[in-house]
């Protein structure tokens, strides 16, 4: 069988792995969040003047009252943060990177088509040849995609007519996918 060879340009590699993800909630919540925190302001100063004018009885009642009112009002304009939070790590894609092209080298010494793309917050680096053996000329790289990936993933290549270079019938398919992201409970 030929080898059929990927050629890919390290510099062009580097363009493609490189992403910057701008996201304005805090900011977008925080002008929302304004107008109204202004109108709570307003509104409990208002209550205040009204309410020394009562009796001190009748002031400790609407103090209570208030507390109340201005949990249930804040509750709703400020809701808790879900439980899990995700947060990009950048070290994460950086070691993406690193990894996708040292593959270059790993997948001309295998004899075996290479694959390496990001999608949102996800990457995959994909090797499909005959023999992808984990001989000891090997065995360090594959240990270190093996213990950085977040999931291997080992079968056979099949040919689903997208044309890619790792569609190809029965060829043995090693897939190392990453995620750029950590969660926090």
């Amino acid at each position: 069988m030929g080898l059929v060879s990927v050629h890919l340009r390290v510099d062009f590699m580097e363009d493609v792995l490189r992403m910057r993800i701008e996201r304005y909630y805090y900011t977008e919540y925080k002008e929302e969040a304004e107008p109204r925190i202004k109108e709570m302001q307003e509104h409990l100063l208002l209550q205040q003047e009204a309410i020394r004018e009562l009796p001190e009885e009748e002031q400790m009642e609407h103090h209570e009252a208030q507390k109340e009112s201005a949990n249930e009002y804040l509750s709703e304009i400020m809701p808790l943060p879900s439980e899990i939070c995700t947060i990009i790590n950048p070290a994460k894609h950086r070691r993406f990177a690193e990894l996708a092209e040292e593959s270059i080298s790993l997948a001309k010494e295998l004899g075996a088509n290479l694959l390496a793309y990001t999608e949102n917050t996800t990457g995959c680096i994909t090797f499909v040849g005959e023999e992808l053996g984990y001989i000891e000329k090997h065995k360090a790289m594959l240990e270190k995609l093996t213990a950085t990936a977040d999931e291997v993933h080992i079968a056979l290549s099949v040919d689903t007519g997208e044309g890619s270079p790792t569609d190809i019938d029965g060829l043995v398919r090693m897939e190392f996918w990453f995620d750029f992201y950590v969660e926090i409970i």
